[in-house]
């Protein structure tokens, strides 16, 4: 997964989602946190806590986005430490964490109800009392309504995309992404990848995190500050008590 995306990642990652996301986060940021990044790809998310006093942690499954990441942490003169390890068995060193943030649709990746409840108790055991876990997710509207037989496409100078995403159980969504990437020569490659991502319900995620002592304090879509039933994708802080 993303083996080939890694390399042209950030060309397609849109720099005012990432401000966005950041700006929530802000009220719940304290000086001296410990914070983790799960699904951190390519670490843009957290070179917006430059100018921060904490310490930070990035977590991946593909170890190619990880190299990303410590290449863009050595220009930003950042410290960050970095785990290659499976979001759902995470450990990232030792310690526990104040923040733990999981963003871009991340935990919608979790291929299994066995395997989500196993993220949701980790989290729970990972975070400190007092401490956040702040994720997005895509909402039941953009399951249920958007991603039937929804399709995507989007191009700049070098390079062009083209995605399709299908569904034949309602749970399992298939993203079948087609890259066209300028050369030598300017000859196109074309190479391919196949995603996919599982819908979980809200009422499903509000169970677990309940279950595991986490509590939403806010939730909204789409940046809007509030929340909407036919919002793209839900943000939410939650409170471990």
């Amino acid at each position: 997964m993303y083996k080939e995306f890694a390399t042209i990642y950030d060309s397609f990652s849109d720099q005012l989602f990432y401000q966005q996301w950041f700006d929530f986060i802000k009220p719940y940021l304290k000086q001296d946190m410990q914070i983790l990044d799960l699904g951190c790809g390519s670490g843009t998310l957290l070179t917006f806590f430059k100018n921060e006093t904490v310490e930070l942690s990035g977590l991946d499954l593909s170890e190619d986005m990880l190299v990303a990441a410590a290449e863009k942490f050595t220009k930003s003169l950042q410290k960050v430490e970095l785990y290659h390890e499976n979001m759902v068995n995470f450990h990232a060193g030792t310690q526990i964490y104040d923040m733990i943030l999981s963003t871009c649709d991340s935990i919608n990746y979790i291929s299994s109800y066995t395997d989500f409840e196993k993220l949701f108790k980790n989290i729970g055991q990972m975070l400190k009392s007092g401490g956040y876990f702040l994720f997005d997710m895509h909402s039941d509207y953009t399951f249920e309504k958007r991603f039937n037989d929804w399709s995507y496409a989007d191009a700049d100078d070098t390079t062009s995309v083209l995605w399709n995403t299908f569904t034949e159980d309602g749970f399992a969504f298939e993203h079948e992404l087609t890259f066209y990437c300028k050369g030598e020569m300017g000859l196109y490659e074309r190479f391919d990848e196949i995603h996919q991502q599982y819908f979980y319900k809200h009422a499903y995620v509000e169970q677990q995190l309940k279950k595991n002592g986490l509590k939403i304090v806010e939730m909204t879509t789409d940046f809007t500050g509030k929340y909407s039933a036919v919002g793209k994708r839900i943000f939410y802080a939650v409170l471990k008590e």
